[in-house]
């Protein structure tokens, strides 16, 4: 698995749908579930990324905030 492959994957599968706001489509951005710094063997792992938006990704809206991934 590598990038060009993982994160259209990771959109397909979250139907293009920031998972923390549920809004569909806008800017998104894939995020590592489990930070890919502590577990590198998880980096390229479909199942360690999940689709948010850029607003949620960056923690700019007070919606986003309020729910917690892990």
């Amino acid at each position: 698995m590598n990038i060009d492959t993982g994160v259209p994957a990771i959109y397909m599968r979250d139907d293009y749908t920031c998972q923390q706001c549920k809004v569909r489509g806008g800017r998104l951005e894939a995020h590592h579930v489990k930070s890919f710094a502590i577990h590198p063997e998880l980096r390229f792992d479909v199942d360690n990324g999940i689709t948010l938006c850029k607003s949620c990704h960056r923690g700019g809206d007070a919606r986003c905030r309020q729910v917690n991934l892990e």
